[in-house]
Parts: structure tokens; C-alpha cells; sequence
């Protein structure tokens, strides 16, 4: 049986504990197994002490998720490359700036057509 899998993208820190909550409220109401994959720009520090990282950690141990946290500067790849890899069936992301929502999720949709996208504000 094909498990059910929702991933919550983050790149804002001041909105990730938000989409990693709802996300968790997500994946409990429809029974699906939760990834959080936080990106953050290639010229971040990696030094996890250094960013808000630490407690984002700590929002996820609480909740029970794993968060996997990625360097790089194009997001559409490396999500895409994420959810291929991942076999994930839905994603939840926070607001997107329009001039790269519309490219973003047609890439998205281009790839993985039966892929459930959900926006929060």
C-alpha cells in the first residue's frame, strides 16, 4: 500500500512555525505521515546555532516530525528533487511572492500532476 505523505516547505523563518503546526494538524486529520523540508539560501551560515534553525528543531521534536534543511539557491529544484525522491502525495507551503508562485507550482504541476498543493496565508 502506497503511504500517504503531506511535506511543509519553509524558507521564512518568522512564518515556519506556523506551516509546521498546520501541517501537523494536516497530516493528523488525514492520517498521512509528515516531512518538513526547510531551504535556506545558499549564502545562510550552516551553523545552525548561527540561524533560527535551533528552534524550529525544537517546534518539530515536540511535534513529533523531522525537519531535513537544505542549502541552495534554487528552490524549485530542490523541492522537486525532494518530492521525487520522497514519493509525496501533498505540500503545504506558506505565501509565495506572485512574480514566482505561478512558475513555481506550474513546474510543480508539470512534474507531479496528481500532486495536492495546499497555500496558507
Amino acid at each position: 500500500m502506497k503511504e500517504n505523505i503531506i511535506l511543509v516547505c519553509i524558507t521564512d523563518m518568522v512564518d515556519g512555525e506556523k506551516l509546521i503546526k498546520e501541517g501537523r494538524r494536516m497530516a493528523d486529520k488525514g492520517k498521512l505521515k509528515l516531512k518538513i523540508l526547510n531551504i535556506q539560501n545558499s549564502k545562510q551560515s550552516k551553523n545552525i546555532k548561527d540561524t533560527k534553525l535551533e528552534y524550529l528543531f525544537g517546534v518539530c521534536k515536540f511535534l513529533d516530525v523531522d525537519m531535513q534543511v537544505y542549502w541552495g539557491n534554487n528552490f524549485s529544484d530542490i523541492v522537486i528533487n525532494y518530492i521525487s525522491r520522497n514519493k509525496i502525495n501533498q505540500l503545504l507551503l506558506g505565501k509565495i511572492p506572485k512574480s514566482e508562485q505561478d512558475n513555481f507550482l506550474s513546474k510543480v504541476k508539470k512534474t507531479f500532476p496528481s500532486i495536492q498543493v495546499f497555500i496558507t496565508e
